[in-house]
């Protein structure tokens, strides 16, 4: 699966952090389409080599107890 994202193209601390967090740009999408003061940016998420069929990172179920 991917992440996307947007932010501001002034916001280079920003653009920076997802550069290094492994974020590429792609094209403007949605009601940021037609906006050039928008990067919009992308990150393939994978699942680790060993992680089992039916496996889910993350939870919104709270623990018992």
């Amino acid at each position: 699966g991917q992440v996307w994202l947007e932010t501001r193209r002034v916001n280079l601390r920003a653009v920076a952090f997802y550069a290094r967090h492994g974020y590429r740009p792609i094209a403007n999408f949605g009601r940021y389409a037609s906006r050039p003061e928008a990067v919009c940016l992308a990150k393939t998420l994978t699942l680790p080599a060993d992680a089992r069929p039916g496996f889910k990172a993350w939870t919104t179920q709270r623990p018992a107890g």
